[in-house]
């Protein structure tokens, strides 16, 4: 994804991937209340247990 970035953009940007919502807002100097970086982490945790589960009922869907 960083490679397809650069070469569609100038090389003057710059880019910084993250896996969470709350790291890319401190980034960019953006308020992020501990309710919030809380919210997204049981959003994930929610989000892994359901492809958990998923994986579990339909193992040939890797």
């Amino acid at each position: 994804m960083k490679q397809e970035f650069s070469q569609r953009v100038s090389q003057k940007r710059k880019i910084h991937l993250t896996n969470k919502l709350s790291e890319g807002l401190k980034i960019v100097h953006a308020a992020v209340t501990k309710e919030m970086e809380e919210a997204e982490n049981e959003l994930i945790e929610n989000l892994i247990i359901v492809d958990e589960v998923h994986r579990a009922s339909y193992p040939g869907d890797e």
